[in-house]
């Protein structure tokens, strides 16, 4: 603004003096004029004075011309020399604060000068409607990358990094729209199949699938009775395999997945890992990535999806998100498939109860008639015990007066028999000693 402002007063002085020296010989050339008009009607004398007078003052306006044309000159080349310097100035602003295009600049073409200026600020206001009209392709007419650290600071810089910030900020913006619209997706197909397993496993895997534009996908869950993952859905993938797939934990990488609890993400995919067929044949894919599917830090599953392409960092953080909503999702219904096996066992049970509760009521009846029946033989054999009794105080009495008369029979027998052998012993005595007397 100093060079532009020094430049304006120098132009306006420069006009001011030859302003000044023009009406100076216009005073002089019309004095001259009517002194000569005067001295045609004088004497000689006075027409010698005035032909000395009109040498001088012809002198004099050479002097003054003389003069006017060196001040003329001199204040030409002050003008020059400011303008190359305004030039100067006007160049090496643009390239500090417009753009800087590094070639060399032709100062002494003031045209080119201006028209770089003017067309670097058209160029601004175009690059800036465009950017504010959403064309994220647009780009600074001569920026390159020879010249992109040299503009760091220039507007052309400061509107292309504000451009790439914008790009990168309606990136950012569209990766999480998608992302939520995902994750909505997602927890929608699970509200809808939260009370089928399977159904919800296959409805999860293809949408994801088909959403990340993969190629191939299975998910596996863990059974805590058999203590390893079954593959229960999957998609684009061999229904044999499908059927036999059983992994313990730390087997291949779906089980060492399962036991580090951390994504894992392969670009080299192992020979004879997995094929995907196709009409045309089959080929092994470029990239593979395995979800552990968690919940309150205990894996449930495993998400593993196979694709041609690759997999970006939002695509692995939407899933490592949707693999949270899924792993709620699935304890969810396998806790309300338990809860609903206990009911149905409870309820089981509970009609065994009242079976047993109905059968045991009716054993109770019997129980109680039977004890009726046997209090009443009780009485029966108490008062057949009584009888017993008196028949055996009878019997006693009986056997008693029996035994008593026994022992007094016996006791006759024996008297009886006792004087039989004293009378025996006696005849025997008499018998033996007639026949000694005989001898």
């Amino acid at each position: 603004m100093k060079n532009f402002s020094v430049v304006r007063a120098n132009r306006l002085s420069s006009s001011i003096f030859f302003a000044v020296a023009l009406l100076t010989a216009s005073f002089l050339l019309g004095a001259l004029d009517s002194f000569l008009n005067i001295a045609s009607d004088l004497s000689p004398t006075s027409t010698t004075l005035g032909l000395a007078v009109i040498f001088g003052a012809r002198a004099l306006l050479f002097v003054t011309g003389i003069t006017l044309l060196v001040l003329a000159a001199h204040r030409s080349k002050q003008i020059q020399r400011f303008r190359i310097q305004l030039m100067s100035d006007l160049a090496s602003s643009r390239q500090q604060y417009l753009f800087n295009e590094k070639d060399e600049i032709d100062l002494a073409d003031e045209r080119a000068v201006v028209e770089q200026l003017t067309g670097n600020l058209r160029q601004a206001v175009d690059f800036t409607r465009k950017v504010a009209q959403g064309a994220s392709e647009v780009a600074w007419p001569g920026m390159n990358d020879d010249n992109r650290k040299l503009n760091q600071t220039t507007l052309a810089g400061e509107l292309t990094l504000m451009r790439e910030q914008m790009e990168q900020v309606r990136a950012d913006d569209q990766r999480r729209l998608w992302t939520t619209e995902g994750l909505s997706r997602v927890a929608e197909i699970t509200r809808q199949h939260q009370a089928d397993v399977q159904l919800l496993s296959d409805q999860l895997l293809t949408y994801l699938v088909h959403y990340l534009r993969a190629n191939q996908g299975m998910l596996f869950f863990w059974e805590e009775e058999k203590r390893c993952l079954t593959l229960v859905s999957c998609h684009a993938y061999d229904k044999k395999k499908f059927v036999e797939q059983q992994i313990e934990p730390g087997e291949g990488l779906v089980g060492q997945t399962f036991l580090e609890q951390e994504t894992t993400h392969l670009t080299e995919i192992p020979p004879s890992y997995m094929d995907i067929t196709s009409g045309l044949g089959k080929a092994s894919p470029t990239s593979l990535l395995l979800v552990p599917l968690k919940v309150n830090e205990q894996t449930i599953g495993i998400l593993e999806l196979a694709s041609f392409g690759t997999f970006a960092d939002h695509t692995i953080a939407f899933l490592e998100e949707a693999g949270e909503i899924i792993a709620s999702s699935v304890a969810t219904a396998q806790l309300n498939k338990q809860t609903q096996v206990l009911l149905a066992q409870s309820q089981q049970q509970a009609e065994e109860m009242r079976a047993q509760e109905e059968e045991m009521r009716q054993n109770m009846e019997e129980l109680q008639a039977t004890q009726e029946e046997m209090e009443r033989k009780a009485q029966e054999v108490f008062r057949a015990k009584e009888e017993l009794e008196e028949k055996s105080q009878e019997a006693e009495t009986i056997r008693v007066e029996e035994q008593k008369r026994a022992e007094e029979q016996i006791q006759a027998r024996n008297k009886m028999l006792i004087d039989a052998k004293k009378r025996f012993d006696q005849r025997e005595k008499e018998l033996l000693d007639q026949l000694n007397a005989k001898n």
